[in-house]
């Protein structure tokens, strides 16, 4: 029984070591992984956006000439 509880007792703190590296480490990164992305996709977006519309100004522009 008590060969058990020191398995069980290792067991859990390899498995609370895990879950502090995830909690401390890896989820942040991949927030920050997150974050980055989705301010370079919507900064592309708008980048976009001002292109679109350059172009039809240029194209009406075009269109009066």
């Amino acid at each position: 029984v008590s060969a058990t509880i020191v398995k069980l007792s290792e067991e859990i703190k390899r498995i609370r070591r895990r879950v502090n590296v995830l909690d401390k480490i890896i989820i942040p990164t991949l927030n920050n992984a997150i974050s980055y992305i989705k301010f370079y996709l919507e900064e592309r977006e708008r980048e976009d956006l001002f292109r679109v519309k350059r172009i039809k100004k240029k194209l009406e522009l075009k269109s009066y000439l």
